[in-house]
């Protein structure tokens, strides 16, 4: 037996549409207002050129440095280093010690005689197949139908209108800037004076150095 399943006996409540109520202020209207207009008019463009140098070429200026009033070393000084007398220890030559002991003597082990007599060496070749070798097939490959192809040479299609019909060169503005004057300097000279070399002497010891033995 089949059953149905049960109806609704609540109805649906109506749909209902809200609208916006009025406004209570007029809305502004809408206007457009365009920017001021400034009270001068336009300045006029103003084009100044640069001013050039009055001589086509700078003059080349070269300056020397200026010599110092006195020498910075006036007498040389060379000082040689201490040499300390050392002298050389005594060569020695050592043998190596020789062994006192008698080396053992030499012994020679023989491998003893197998128990059970070795196998003989049997040599198997692999079975031959039952059928005979195929013969050798070669192929040669299919040559061509001509023994030379032709040429098919094929040109361009040429355009109903030309691409550009006047033709027009223009040159690169070229602005005319003057060079620079060349001014050349050389470093300043240094005038501080190095110090006065000075040459220090070792102290005596004041313990008798220790005199060298040879043993």
């Amino acid at each position: 037996m089949q059953m149905l399943p049960p109806l609704a006996v609540v109805l649906r409540p109506a749909l209902l549409f809200n609208t916006a109520p009025a406004p209570l202020v007029p809305l502004p209207a809408h206007k457009e207002m365009a920017p001021l207009r400034p009270s001068v008019a336009d300045p006029l463009p103003n084009i100044n050129a640069p001013l050039f140098p009055p001589a086509l070429d700078p003059l080349l200026k070269t300056r020397s440095p200026e010599h110092p009033s006195t020498p910075t070393f006036e007498e040389p000084n060379v000082t040689i280093p201490l040499l300390e007398a050392v002298p050389s220890p005594l060569s020695i030559t050592r043998a190596p010690p020789v062994i006192s002991t008698h080396l053992p003597a030499l012994a020679v082990k023989i491998a003893p005689l197998p128990l059970v007599p070795l196998p003989a060496i049997s040599v198997t070749a692999p079975p031959l197949p039952e059928d005979a070798a195929p013969d050798p097939i070669s192929s040669a490959p299919l040559l061509p139908a001509f023994e030379e192809p032709a040429l098919n040479t094929r040109l361009p299609l040429l355009p109903a209108k030309p691409a550009f019909v006047l033709v027009s060169v223009k040159a690169p503005l070229l602005l005319a800037v003057p060079s620079p004057e060349l001014i050349m300097r050389k470093p300043p000279l240094s005038t501080v004076l190095r110090p006065a070399q000075i040459d220090a002497i070792l102290p005596a010891p004041l313990v008798p150095l220790p005199t060298p033995t040879m043993s």
